[in-house]
């Protein structure tokens, strides 16, 4: 075999690599002090999960001290539910002095 389709074949795989590791989001979450596992962002990009919009819902709700964890708004986002206005409405309540849970706004919101 010749050193091209060693050359081409290591492209494809460095490009596979880059394309299912989500690494600049692996830095955001390292860099705001909430540090996520490669492997669970390659595990929801394998299950066709929006990883950004998870992953920035759960930094947001780690900053206001809420009592979530990433397995939570993953289960929450295959169910249907809209991860980012749960975390605001409990943000929201958190706010206002109401003690909202994780399971009773989710519970709200796919009941919507």
């Amino acid at each position: 075999m010749s050193s091209k389709f060693f050359i081409v074949l290591g492209i494809i795989f460095v490009w596979l690599i880059y394309y299912f590791v989500p690494f600049g989001l692996y830095f955001v979450a390292k860099s705001s002090g909430f540090p996520v596992s490669l492997f669970h962002l390659l595990r929801m990009r394998i299950r066709k999960l929006p990883v950004g919009y998870i992953l920035n819902s759960y930094i947001s709700a780690q900053k206001n001290s809420l009592h979530v964890t990433l397995d939570e708004l993953e289960a929450l986002s295959i169910a249907g539910g809209d991860v980012q206005r749960v975390i605001t409405s409990m943000i929201d309540s958190q706010k206002s002095g109401v003690n909202l849970t994780f399971k009773e706004a989710s519970k709200k919101e796919l009941n919507n």
